[in-house]
């Protein structure tokens, strides 16, 4: 009997390194597997936050040409451009209060984004903002006003519009 007993002591410890050396080793796969996982996610947001910043640039382009194709020192031509600009955001605005919100949710999920980089981003999200909000706000109800604004602000935006080019020109490309 105690041979038995030591043969099935010795038969358990072996099962036992066996149990423990699979659970390490599913351990350890279930981790890569994770740990791939949160790198796709995180390639996802890469992508998205991306997208969302060319989108932006291209939203302060698209306000550019319709302003530089007139000439500024016409009132006429800038009451012109002030009906554009209407026409401009009213169309697009929705779409680009949801374009600023998923930019700052995609920014926030970049987990292993430089902090500089991140700063010039967040700033050209910024930009974004005033743009929105400064530029030509859709709460001016009056379009002398909104003339008024955007024309006392048109040199603010082309320096916003200028620092986003080159950031995203040397960031986008610095990330692919």
């Amino acid at each position: 009997m105690d041979e038995i007993g030591a043969w099935a002591s010795i038969f358990g410890i072996i099962l036992g390194i066996i149990a423990i050396a699979l659970t390490i080793v599913i351990y350890r796969r279930t981790g890569n597997i994770q740990k791939k996982q949160l790198e796709n996610a995180e390639g996802l947001y890469v992508v998205k936050t991306q997208d969302y910043l060319r989108k932006i640039q291209n939203h302060f382009d698209q306000i550019f040409k319709t302003i530089e194709k007139r000439k500024l020192d016409n009132d006429e031509d800038k009451q012109l451009i002030t009906q554009e600009l209407n026409l401009y955001f009213r169309k697009y605005h929705g779409d680009m209060i949801k374009l600023l919100q998923n930019s700052e949710r995609s920014l926030e999920l970049w987990v292993n984004l430089d902090h500089v980089v991140r700063d010039k981003f967040d700033k050209v999200i910024s930009n974004f903002d005033w743009l929105i909000t400064t530029f030509f706000p859709l709460n001016v109800d009056n379009d002398d006003m909104r003339t008024t604004i955007w024309t006392t602000e048109y040199n603010m935006f082309l320096e916003k519009k200028y620092d986003i080019d080159s950031i995203l020109k040397k960031e986008l490309k610095a990330e692919n």
